[in-house]
């Protein structure tokens, strides 16, 4: 609709941004969609903490966002997004203040040691969880995405 003008805006999938990243009329706005992977806390695997941490550990976002979703996100490290509100203190960015260091950030290794902790703390060799995500496609797109890796 958008090509034959009856649109003047559309929102373009990571694929459709792709296709169309030499477009002169491609302007990129950025937007306020956070992922999150909530947990069933009434499960008690899914509610331990260790490994809540190591599925965290294990999200390559950067990946996530450029790879997968192709869509011109960038990496969330918390609820919060972007450039939407500062310290009236500092003047950093709301998104630095609320994250929470050693929880975000890619790394194989701890995730490991987690996912190891989390084993031991419930008392089982392997871990199943299921996914339940939104019936749209970047949800369908982060859900079956090879972006989370454990062991």
């Amino acid at each position: 609709m958008y090509q034959s003008n009856k649109l003047d805006t559309v929102t373009l999938s990571g694929e459709q941004s792709v296709q169309n990243k030499t477009n002169p009329e491609l302007k990129t706005l950025a937007g306020g969609r956070i992922g999150f992977i909530q947990y069933n806390q009434h499960d008690h695997v899914a509610a331990n903490q260790k490994l809540r941490t190591a599925l965290s550990l294990a999200i390559n976002r950067n990946q996530l966002t450029h790879k997968v979703l192709a869509n011109g996100s960038i990496p969330a490290k918390s609820f919060g997004v972007r450039n939407m509100a500062k310290n009236p203190k500092t003047g950093a960015d709301f998104v630095d203040d609320a994250t929470v260091n050693g929880t975000v950030s890619y790394d194989l290794a701890k995730a490991r040691t987690a996912y190891r902790q989390a084993q031991q703390q419930l008392h089982q060799k392997q871990l199943t969880l299921s996914i339940t995500c939104g019936d749209d496609d970047a949800s369908h797109q982060i859900a079956s995405s090879p972006a989370i890796y454990l062991v």
